[in-house]
């Protein structure tokens, strides 16, 4: 289930490099071992900001207790995504892959991902 999350919110998205056959790109986004190790966590952080001028609450996604910053919503103190622009992020995604399951249809699992509503 971590993938799919992981995917479907674009944190390991690489797709404008390609793997190459003869030697291991180490700077690569998506390593297997450190998305899948034995214990898997990922964790969503609402974190709280008060000042005198503001009071803002921002995101921060934690994958086996490590940052992950999302990709173009990392404004925030510490690479945080602010609120408002974090639910903009997951729902357009939500709107662009919303017929995953209609087109790499699985009959093994349920086709509704509710952590994406």
């Amino acid at each position: 289930m971590l993938p799919l999350i992981l995917v479907s919110l674009g944190l390991c998205n690489q797709s404008d490099t390609y793997l190459s056959l003869n030697k291991i790109n180490h700077e690569r986004s998506w390593k297997k071992s450190e998305i899948i190790p034995f214990l898997k966590r990922i964790a969503f952080e609402r974190l709280q900001f008060s000042s005198l001028f503001s009071n803002e609450t921002f995101i921060r996604i934690l994958i086996n207790s490590k940052p992950k910053p999302i990709s173009g919503c990392s404004q925030g103190p510490g690479q945080t995504c602010p609120l408002s622009q974090f639910i903009n992020y997951v729902h357009k995604r939500y709107i662009k892959y919303q017929n995953f399951s209609q087109i790499c249809p699985n009959n093994n699992q349920s086709n509704h991902f509710t952590f994406l509503n």
